[in-house]
């Protein structure tokens, strides 16, 4: 084991090691299955005293079922769902296809992201904004033509 130390912000004992930084409770674990816990297991602590990292308060489970059995009795209320649901409304989904529009917005918005980096904290005007949106559109047009057109 590596150096052990108090980590505040998480209220976890930590191990440093040589490479990785760990809980003392998930270091104990693997030490005592003698093998590295996978990405899709986590220790759970039986008390609920994340300080408790003795054996026998510890427990080996899957993410899913570690989140179910914390998540047990507990549920949104109505009010909540609703403003989940309402929230949701209107977002793209990734599983569908944007449309060219979409992607022509999107490549404008990333384009100007990307733009604004490098000026270093200064701004087009909004006549100067204009001129550039509009000189992307024909440039985008010429290329969907040039595409279309198979030159």
């Amino acid at each position: 084991m590596g150096s052990i130390y108090y980590d505040m912000s998480r209220d976890r004992l930590m191990v440093s090691g040589n490479k990785t930084t760990t809980t003392v409770a998930r270091s104990l674990i693997e030490d005592t299955l003698g093998r590295p816990l996978l990405k899709s297991e986590v220790v759970h602590h039986i008390d609920g005293d994340t300080c408790n990292d003795k054996l026998e308060n510890l427990m080996v489970m899957s993410r899913s079922a570690h989140m179910s059995h914390h998540k047990k009795g507990s549920s949104h209320t109505e009010e909540t769902k609703k403003k989940i649901s309402n929230s949701c409304k209107g977002q793209v989904r990734h599983t569908q296809k944007h449309s060219p529009e979409s992607k022509w917005q999107m490549s404008v918005a990333k384009r100007n992201k990307e733009s604004q980096r490098t000026m270093l904290g200064k701004h087009h005007s909004e006549e100067t904004r204009i001129k550039i949106s509009e000189s992307q559109k024909i440039s985008w047009q010429r290329r969907r033509e040039v595409k279309e057109n198979g030159k």
